[in-house]
């Protein structure tokens, strides 16, 4: 369904004419006729641009239809702001007859899970298509916004992965795309800029890549992109303007991986101040490195690897505070504490000599054989004269 439905018969057939003849034209089509129902909003309103309000503040509730639905893109995967199989839809809000983007289910149209009222730059931060790693046949599309139609889900962003091949088709039956132009992106591109905002491609005609880190301990895949670097797709995600990054350092290098940490201004677009975050994400195949390098450099963001305060600083002590640990006086007492008797403890560390003790002991042993053993010799042999005497006294006697 389109627009169209909503024409004459007669001035249906004429344009449905003009655009099988030139199948661009529908996007000139597709302006004048969001320029026809903004002007008539306009007027209606006496020209003022203010939102309706209801008793508890709420914005008036988007009612949308089929027959005011532009462009339907079916069976999408989507993993934030939630995770469910669901339909994006550009449309027409009924009441203000201004374009939305919605969520639906199928048969949703009345009761949408979320509706994006305001798709202008104001709103809408950054959108792009992106590869999903190691799915060739998978693309991602992502959509980072300010507020949604009451703030639901907090805000997070639309996040959602989608066969390509599979829309291509879902887009022929329902006459969106046609067998001699089936450039899917194209068309979904081309619509969103009608409705105010611009989708990127970045991965086409430009030196974007991708690499796989870790942000603490979750795992997830870091888009460099031409303006824009993002990290996801586990909450939170992380988008920031490459313009500003202040600086990086590298850390944690080893053979295989290492660690980047980007300093990144945050503007708080409410109080206007500027705040500076650092943040790490490491296990960065060292593959990876020449092209992470190259980008930075292109960008002319500050190398911080080798500042003064983040070298490592040799710890100093001084001798007045050497002994204020008292674990490390206790230690220093015990090395300052003479040696008691070494022989029993060097038998109980296994560093006892044996051998080295005997010779020890031999050789005291024979010094002292040296100065008495005369003495001893002398004594025996006179005592043995003696007895010698004694019995031939006897053997006279008798």
């Amino acid at each position: 369904m389109s627009f169209l439905e909503t024409l004459p018969p007669d001035l249906k057939e004429k344009i449905v004419s003009v655009i099988r003849s030139n199948p661009e034209s529908i996007d000139a089509f597709n302006s004048l006729y969001f320029h026809a129902v903004q002007a008539q909003a306009a007027i209606a309103n006496d020209g003022t641009n203010k939102r309706r309000k209801l008793a508890g503040g709420e914005s008036d509730p988007v009612t949308i239809d089929k027959q005011s639905t532009i462009l339907l893109l079916p069976k999408l995967s989507f993993q934030s702001p939630i995770r469910k199989k669901l339909n994006l839809v550009f449309s027409l809000n009924k009441s203000t007859q201004k374009p939305v983007l919605a969520i639906i289910k199928d048969e949703g149209y009345e009761t949408p899970e979320l509706v994006l009222t305001n798709l202008t730059t104001t709103n809408i931060r950054f959108s792009a298509f992106l590869p999903v790693p190691e799915k060739p046949k998978l693309q991602c599309l992502v959509l980072f916004y300010e507020e949604n139609l009451g703030s639901k889900y907090n805000n997070d962003p639309l996040i959602l992965n989608f066969n390509h091949e599979a829309l291509v088709k879902d887009l022929m039956t329902s006459k969106v795309l046609s067998a001699s132009d089936k450039n899917y992106k194209n068309r979904i591109i081309r619509q969103a800029s009608i409705c105010g905002f611009k989708i990127d491609d970045p991965f086409i005609n430009h030196d974007s890549f991708f690499v796989d880190a870790h942000k603490g301990t979750k795992e997830g895949t870091l888009y460099f992109l031409p303006t824009n670097i993002i990290f996801g797709f586990k909450k939170p995600i992380l988008l920031f303007d490459s313009k500003d990054i202040k600086s990086i350092t590298y850390s944690s290098i080893t053979r295989i991986t290492f660690n980047i940490t980007l300093l990144v201004s945050k503007h708080n677009s409410e109080t206007g101040e500027v705040a500076e975050e650092r943040i790490e994400f490491s296990m960065i195949d060292q593959a990876e490195f020449s092209k992470i390098d190259g980008y930075i450099k292109a960008k002319e963001v500050v190398d911080n690897s080798m500042a003064e305060e983040l070298k490592a600083k040799p710890v100093l002590v001084s001798k007045n505070r050497e002994l204020e640990n008292p674990l490390k006086q206790d230690v220093v007492g015990i090395l300052q504490e003479e040696p008691a008797n070494d022989s029993d403890d060097e038998d109980e560390d296994g560093t006892y000599q044996i051998g080295e003790e005997e010779d020890e002991d031999d050789s005291d042993e024979s010094y002292g054989s040296d100065d008495g053993g005369e003495d001893d010799g002398d004594d025996s042999d006179s005592d043995s004269e003696e007895e010698e005497e004694e019995e031939e006294e006897n053997q006279h006697n008798e």
